[in-house]
């Protein structure tokens, strides 16, 4: 799988992950919002089993320490510091940042931003010489909860999430 390919398919399970950890597991609000199936590995997470995506295909949700957030930091809790995304929201203007230093061999690949419903509003790709500093713009009324990512190359992938 290629590098595209890999952030891709990262940003389609940051977005399943997180959902799906706001999901009830409802059945019947689950028929309603989504027809896509969630299948877990895990026992513990059984209990959330559909996810409100629009791809209309079946999804697996990723096991633990892959997706790192602010209060799950698993493997990397002395990196939180440095690999969460922080939002600046001005209106409809999101600028998220990661207080990361870059390097060749060390440095925030790429930041995605998304909606509550797994929309990607935009994404940014980074080198070792750009700042991981990204700005949006929201749709146009938009109420909801939006899901900022960001990729370390050494620590993996983090996600903050905002109500605006």
């Amino acid at each position: 799988m290629d590098r595209r390919t890999f952030l891709l398919n990262s940003t389609s399970a940051v977005a399943i992950a997180t959902l799906g950890n706001s999901a009830n597991g409802d059945e019947e609000t689950a028929a309603a919002t989504s027809d896509v199936t969630v299948k877990r590995d895990d026992e513990a997470a059984a209990a959330t089993s559909a996810v409100p995506t629009k791809t209309g295909e079946e999804a697996t949700v990723p096991p633990v320490n892959l997706v790192y957030t602010q209060k799950n930091p698993g493997k990397w809790r002395s990196k939180k510091g440095t690999h969460i995304p922080h939002f600046e929201i001005t209106g409809r203007k999101i600028r998220v940042n990661t207080e990361h230093g870059q390097s060749e061999r060390h440095f925030i690949v790429r930041h995605t931003l998304l909606l509550e419903d797994g929309t990607v509003v935009g994404a940014n790709t980074f080198t070792a010489n750009d700042a991981p500093i990204s700005e949006y713009n929201l749709p146009a009324g938009y109420k909801g909860k939006i899901y900022a990512t960001s990729f370390c190359n050494k620590h993996d992938l983090w996600v903050s999430e905002e109500n605006v």
